[in-house]
């Protein structure tokens, strides 16, 4: 995903810093008018200060959240791992039957049917009085 904060932040480093370059170095000073006199003031210092430090503030944020970001993916991907293992260490190869294909369970199910009605004719042998 794209993260706006981070172009918005160079642009406000490099903005902040030439302004405040420019005001130290090729600005002189302004008269700023207060009621008891005069103060001089390079204006373009504060304000590229200022912009400097939003700069800052904006890479620290955007880089805040792309760690946040990359923790929850190690998370997810350690419990993926998590579950994984557990599932892994359950059963192992040996231990697992391995399943039958449709004929194996239709030819399981007509010998128990065969097996079933050998054992109840069987028994009516015995009940119906005849012997060898």
């Amino acid at each position: 995903m794209l993260d706006v904060r981070k172009p918005i932040a160079l642009l406000f480093l490099i903005l902040g810093a030439l302004l405040f370059g420019y005001g130290q170095f090729f600005q002189d000073f302004v008269a700023w008018k207060i009621p008891n006199g005069e103060v001089p003031l390079k204006l373009n210092m504060p304000c590229g200060l200022f912009m400097f430090l939003f700069g800052v503030i904006m890479w620290q944020l955007a880089r805040y959240s792309e760690i946040k970001d990359l923790e929850e993916a190690i998370r997810q991907r350690e419990e993926e791992l998590s579950r994984a293992g557990k599932l892994g260490s359950e059963e192992t190869p040996e231990e697992q039957e391995p399943e039958s294909t449709p004929e194996e369970k239709s030819a399981e199910k007509s010998a128990e049917k065969s097996a079933e009605d050998f054992g109840e004719k069987s028994e009516e042998e015995p009940e119906s009085g005849v012997t060898s």
